[in-house]
């Protein structure tokens, strides 16, 4: 009895297992054939979207429609990867429309698609960056953007690339409202949990610029020379 009883409760739960599998596999597909219409406007594939100008009306009506739903639905980051890209290539677009009635729509469209990112990136707890989308963890970013610009030639050009990483990262990561002693007790935060050449040349740049404006540094300065000398325990 017991027996018959463990294997109806195994077929049970195997049942409800594959009846979610099942259910998620559609809810996936539907949201791709959502995108894939989505792309058709985007990209003019269809007949009825070879106007530029219908493309954004499309485009402003898919985001009130099905863009809802899949907010409301759920998706996965690899969908919402294909509507980010489908945003940045409309908005290539935005400067061909001339007439400034049909400016108005582009622009709501355009709001429209923003909206969406920001609302989807939030949604599964990520980053857009213009390095992609990304989980919502600095060290990645980091590593991402060290990648990018990888060391190698001669000590002149790593230092060029040096000073691109810096670039980058206060225009791409950090606020444009973060005070510089916020962005250096970040950047030694974050050499503390990992060094990185491109963060420490990026500290020492920010503990000599801050010195010249006589800012109290000498807390950070400490934590960077530990950190430096090898005195934080990796």
């Amino acid at each position: 009895m017991r027996t018959e009883s463990a294997v109806f409760n195994l077929k049970q739960v195997l049942e409800d297992f594959l009846q979610r599998a099942a259910d998620q596999e559609l809810k996936a597909f539907s949201v791709d054939r959502k995108l894939s219409l989505l792309e058709d406007i985007v990209y003019g594939k269809r007949k009825r979207f070879w106007r530029l100008y219908w493309r954004f009306v499309s485009f402003g009506d898919w985001l009130s429609q099905e863009g809802l739903k899949i907010l409301e639905n759920g998706f996965e980051p690899k969908q919402l990867e294909r509507i980010i890209a489908c945003v940045e290539k409309i908005k290539a677009y935005a400067n061909r429309i001339t007439d400034q009635k049909k400016k108005l729509l582009v622009k709501r469209a355009l709001h429209l698609g923003n909206s969406f990112v920001r609302e989807g990136v939030r949604k599964l707890g990520m980053e857009y960056t213009p390095l992609g989308l990304m989980e919502s963890m600095p060290t990645e970013f980091r590593e991402k953007l060290a990648q990018k610009m990888p060391m190698g030639g001669t000590v002149k050009d790593n230092y060029t690339k040096a000073l691109d990483y810096q670039k980058e990262m206060l225009e791409n990561f950090y606020k444009p409202g973060d005070h510089l002693l916020t962005i250096l007790n970040h950047q030694i935060t974050s050499l503390e949990k990992r060094p990185s050449l491109e963060d420490e040349v990026f500290t020492a740049s920010l503990l000599y610029y801050l010195k010249q404006y006589d800012y109290k540094i000498a807390p950070y300065l400490e934590r960077f020379k530990k950190i430096t000398s090898g005195k934080v325990k990796k």
